[in-house]
């Protein structure tokens, strides 16, 4: 799994080259010196992502097939109930997609990806398909940069005394 910094820091920043383990689903790794209960799964980390200063929560992202076993695991522990919700106490678990495509595509895309994937998917399987990106809420990057420029171009082709030019002219 990939983690960002927020929670490499929480696991005391091991090297990647160590292969650390995360267990998922229960009370320690299995094998590990602690002498804590395994259970659960366990992941290893193969990856640190950057953390903006705001992000202060951990977080990881773990391909389906990781996911699928942390859920088996659960289901072999607590029953089939434990399938249906989130062994973090966030609620009932959720697998999320993202795609990177060509601006001029999304709207055609969103359009499509919805209708497919809802057809392809369960009934009780809720899609949403929806742009995350900058330029979807209407933000210009460049919009403080352009109004910078722009005011210092007014300030160089103002004159700075009026009376001046006009004895100039005179």
């Amino acid at each position: 799994m990939i983690v960002n910094e927020v929670f490499w820091d929480r696991m005391g920043r091991p090297p990647l080259a160590s292969h650390p383990a995360v267990a998922l689903g229960g009370q320690g790794v299995p094998g590990a010196a602690s002498g804590i209960p395994a259970g659960g799964t366990t992941a290893d980390v193969i990856g640190v992502t950057p953390a903006a200063t705001w992000d202060t929560q951990p977080s990881m992202f773990m391909l389906a097939e990781q996911r699928q076993r942390l859920q088996d695991a659960a289901i072999g522990e607590r029953g089939a109930s434990a399938a249906a919700a989130d062994p973090y106490g966030g609620g009932a678990p959720s697998t999320q997609y993202e795609m990177w495509v060509p601006a001029e595509l999304s709207d055609t895309l969103t359009t499509l990806l919805t209708r497919d994937l809802a057809s392809a998917l369960d009934a009780d399987v809720q899609v949403q398909v929806s742009r995350n990106d900058r330029a979807s809420y209407g933000d210009d990057p460049f919009l403080v940069t352009k109004l910078v420029v722009t005011g210092i171009a007014v300030l160089v082709l103002l004159p700075s005394d009026s009376s001046t030019s006009l004895e100039r002219s005179g």
